[in-house]
């Protein structure tokens, strides 16, 4: 979502650059068809020397400002979207280790209760999966494992059985 937005803002600063350079040209052509009209030689002339004594950028400037810009947004967001593939990727890994750690938890914990080790099917049952509101779960989590989901990047999961004598794990 936030490539997006930076997309969208780069075509919202181009168009309004554009429609600056328009208005410039716009400004440009009028002023030459009028001095066109007028046919004093003296008038002619007071307006080039005021327009050489003008103060302000030419077109050629604003031009190569505008294409330096753009090179420099287009770097930006190709940045920025490869940067979001990586926090995409890292933070399913992240939750990998984060699955594995709640597994060892939900199997210590029955180990240590009154009724000690039961199945593992209620390991699996004690289990918290949720891992919060980017990540989703399609298929949801079996007792074999799923597909986990985070934004743009997924992980398909397999889940290796607790038995008495180990938590199960996630890979």
């Amino acid at each position: 979502m936030d490539v997006l937005v930076a997309k969208g803002a780069f075509l919202l600063l181009t168009i309004y650059a554009l429609v600056f350079v328009l208005n410039i040209l716009k400004d440009l052509v009028k002023k030459r068809f009028k001095a066109e009209k007028i046919e004093t030689r003296k008038i002619l002339m007071k307006e080039r020397l005021s327009l050489r004594n003008q103060k302000g950028f030419t077109l050629i400037e604003l031009t190569s400002v505008m294409i330096i810009m753009g090179v420099m947004s287009s770097v930006a967001i190709k940045k920025v979207d490869f940067i979001t593939d990586t926090a995409s990727s890292q933070a399913l890994a992240i939750s990998v280790k984060e699955l594995n750690v709640r597994e060892s938890m939900a199997w210590s914990n029955m180990k240590i209760s009154n009724d000690g080790y039961t199945t593992d099917a209620d390991v699996f049952a004690a289990l918290d999966k949720d891992l919060g509101a980017k990540f989703k779960w399609n298929p949801g989590p079996t007792i074999d494992g799923g597909t986990l989901h985070c934004e743009s990047e997924s992980i398909v999961l397999n889940r290796i059985h607790s038995t008495t004598s180990a938590a199960g794990k996630w890979e």
